[in-house]
């Protein structure tokens, strides 16, 4: 039996998304799906050149203040009000956990 995804809005109250790491896999998903459902959505990813269509599209480096603090600025001048953030971004670490020094480590965890 096949099931297939209605695309309606999760919540009628929220219309505006913010997803972070949506350069691919779940994050590129979850815009792609929120703007089927309707809904209008700003995508963050340290990619410039990222293109979604129907996304507003924001180069943000999330492991950078400076850039947090440029793009909260720039959404607030906009006066853009966001409903809900999805907070997908991440980085694939490749080598094993205990071979990573306590500088290496302690730069992931912050």
């Amino acid at each position: 039996m096949h099931h297939a995804i209605a695309h309606q809005p999760i919540n009628p109250f929220m219309k505006q998304f913010v997803v972070t790491g949506c350069s691919r896999g779940i994050g590129r998903a979850t815009v792609e799906y929120l703007l089927a459902a309707g809904h209008q959505v700003h995508a963050l990813s340290r990619n410039k050149d990222l293109q979604i269509p129907g996304a507003t599209m924001h180069a943000v480096d999330l492991r950078s203040d400076d850039s947090i603090k440029a793009w909260a600025r720039s959404m607030e001048s906009s006066g853009s009000v966001i409903d809900a953030l999805i907070n997908n971004a991440g980085t694939l670490v490749i080598s094993p956990l205990f071979q990573w020094s306590d500088l290496i480590f302690m730069t992931w965890l912050m």
